[in-house]
């Protein structure tokens, strides 16, 4: 059956084609193969669909399992209001990373400190060069302070997202440096130039190369600076239910940017009780 439509044994690209007669292609395709009794072909040529880069810029995306992710959630607080509703996200969130191919640790409740013990521990003891891609959640409230963008944690202190970027910069984490690390931040976000390093071309190498100390980063904010995400106590925020709900929908064919689109679009289209919206910010 594979061998009838798509020929391995060469360079015929079959998913480009399929690509150019619009973006729901993919999965129209797959299911008319499900609806005629070929299903397992059809999981195999949708996973093909999104490994399939060989005339496009992607990221190698192979490794079993993809990467590993992190997702810190603060619901208790000592002098705010408890995020109730951030367990739901969180659930969600984990269920949706480790369905993908994530290895996912959960953190609950950190103060400051510990955030950024956390951090530096889940940089420096996973094993970066075996995987493709990094995934960090922070559920949490923020802020703005001096224009820097703040996370707080249950003690009420807080650390900068630079802080966070730091961490994971070229120069830290070499193993990290040519692969995505994709950062999710759900907090409140009210109230220069980059910099060059000296880091190895590879393990066995004497050349150096020059690179920017932050790349292949991917932040993702769930409100624009100076405006305050919606959540629900029981359902849990709008950026967390709509992420999932896209991501588990699409995750086999399509690419990241067009389904952050889609949860942008999602967004757009809700109202509060007060007439209010949301925007994510993706930088």
């Amino acid at each position: 059956m594979l061998n009838d439509i798509y020929d391995l044994n060469t360079d015929c690209d079959f998913f480009g084609e399929l690509t150019s007669r619009g973006p729901d292609a993919h999965s129209k395709f797959g299911q008319v193969l499900k609806e005629a009794g070929y299903s397992e072909e059809a999981e195999i040529l949708l996973l093909g669909a999104i490994t399939s880069c060989s005339k496009q810029l992607c990221y190698k995306m192979y490794s079993k399992p993809l990467g590993f992710c992190l997702i810190i959630n603060n619901v208790e607080f000592d002098n705010l209001e408890d995020r109730i509703g951030s367990d739901v996200d969180a659930e969600a969130l984990e269920y949706l990373f480790r369905k993908i191919g994530y290895i996912v640790e959960c953190e609950r409740n950190m103060t400051a400190d510990n955030m950024l013990a956390r951090l530096i521990k889940f940089r420096d003891e996973n094993e970066w060069a075996s995987v493709d891609s990094c995934v960090l959640i922070i559920l949490s409230y923020g802020d703005n302070v001096n224009n820097l963008d703040i996370i707080y944690g249950t003690d009420s202190l807080w650390i900068t997202k630079t802080e966070i970027y730091r961490i994971f910069a070229n120069i830290n984490c070499e193993d990290l440096q040519y692969k995505p690390k994709m950062f999710f931040f759900k907090a409140c976000r009210v109230d220069g130039g980059g910099h060059e390093v000296y880091v190895t071309e590879s393990t066995d190498a004497v050349k150096k190369v020059v690179c920017p100390s932050l790349s292949n980063l991917l932040v993702v904010h769930s409100s624009f600076p100076d405006h305050v995400p919606h959540r629900n106590e029981l359902c849990g925020t709008w950026f967390c239910h709509d992420l999932v709900q896209v991501l588990n929908s699409n995750f086999l064919t399509q690419d990241l940017e067009t389904m952050l689109k889609t949860v942008t679009q999602k967004l757009k289209n809700r109202l509060s009780r007060k007439q209010r919206k949301q925007v994510l910010h993706i930088v």
